[in-house]
């Protein structure tokens, strides 16, 4: 398992600079190692699919990505529960999955699961939440649903400043997101005035 966690932990070194590539062969060692040590029912292989899975995602492979994730999300509910972190967060990342190959109707319902799980296992005003809110704001915003995606991404937001400070850089994509929102709206000047505090927070 020491080596697992060594593997991961350099997999995800690569994956943060961008190298995904060379990301997906670490990581998928280290999954085969804890089916061999841990055994199928642990934990931890879902936690590694719930990796590979990710960086399928960024390289392009979503069926393969979507597939991981079906299946850590359903060890999750096995052995974690239903109301676990754990669950809530495999909920979210499947939810980008299938958002990215176009099924946003089957992604708001995966968003909504994962934030239900979110608000009851860390609370209203968790930092998950407001990812997930962010995410589910970019289906509602395919949709034409403006009102409720700038509602979704007003309370990303509250959640943002209250928790990581008003100059963290998910703080920015979000008010980023929040300009493309009302700007979709046809409402450009809170747009424009939006976009110049993301980039503002952002540099």
């Amino acid at each position: 398992e020491a080596v697992a966690v060594t593997l991961v932990e350099l997999g995800r070194l690569h994956q943060d600079a961008g190298f995904n590539k060379r990301a997906e062969p670490l990581l998928r060692e280290a999954l085969a190692i804890r089916r061999k040590v841990l055994g199928e029912e642990h934990g931890e292989i879902a936690n590694s699919l719930t990796g590979v899975a990710s960086v399928l995602r960024l390289n392009g492979d979503l069926a393969g990505s979507e597939a991981m994730l079906r299946d850590s999300l359903e060890r999750n509910r096995r052995i974690r529960g239903e109301d676990h972190p754990n669950t809530g967060t495999t909920l979210h990342d499947l939810a980008l999955v299938v958002a990215a190959r176009g099924d946003t109707a089957a992604a708001e319902s995966l968003f909504r699961q994962a934030l239900d799980v979110h608000r009851k296992a860390l609370g209203d005003k968790h930092p998950n939440v407001a990812l997930t809110q962010s995410g589910l704001s970019r289906v509602l915003l395919a949709q034409g649903r403006y009102d409720e995606a700038i509602a979704a991404l007003n309370e990303a937001m509250d959640i943002g400043r209250a928790v990581m400070g008003r100059d963290h850089q998910l703080l920015a994509i979000y008010t980023i997101n929040l300009a493309s929102a009302h700007l979709a709206r046809g409402d450009a000047k809170q747009a424009e005035t939006l976009l110049r505090e993301g980039l503002r927070i952002r540099v």
